[in-house]
């Protein structure tokens, strides 16, 4: 067997049993190394002249799986896509991209149909933000602080 299909065969084996595991943070470890195994399998098969096919998005592989209807499934791309641009993942392959897109439709499956309070949610269930300075960037309170260095006080006024 080729290099590359016992990385595939590895990364197979090791996301079934990440849909066994019932602790969340084991089941993330467990597709985190599944994902890593994806990649190599896919660096080995460029190595031999060829490539294997791309998973599609995260949020597309969830939202096949379920029965959502066409307003529930906008909602989760919605939420998907800027949860991504709100954590700042710009690789589709990275694996924290598995993790947002279950948590979505975790919380799309609640009942809540607003993308930006589905975004929330998600992304406060997995307990991942931007920096908080980075999020409010003109925010009166960064301004203040940076007029406050500018002139040297360093601090806010209280």
């Amino acid at each position: 067997m080729a290099r590359g299909d016992q990385y595939l065969s590895r990364a197979a084996e090791l996301l079934a049993k990440a849909e066994g595991e019932a602790d969340f943070r084991k089941q993330a470890e467990i597709e985190s190394v599944a994902w890593a195994y994806l990649r190599l399998a896919d660096w080995a098969k460029r190595q031999q002249g060829g490539a294997i096919a791309r998973p599609p998005m995260a949020i597309h592989k969830l939202i096949a799986n379920g029965s959502f209807g066409p307003d529930e499934i906008e909602v989760m791309k919605a939420a998907y896509e800027a949860a991504l641009v709100d954590v700042g993942v710009a690789d589709p392959d990275d694996p924290i991209t598995d993790l947002i897109a279950k948590s979505i439709v975790n919380v799309t499956a609640s009942g809540e149909r607003n993308p930006k309070e589905v975004m929330e949610r998600a992304l406060n269930a997995l307990g991942v933000r931007r920096p908080a300075v980075v999020e409010s960037q003109n925010s009166p309170a960064v301004e203040e602080d940076y007029r406050g260095a500018r002139s040297g006080s360093g601090s806010r006024a209280p």
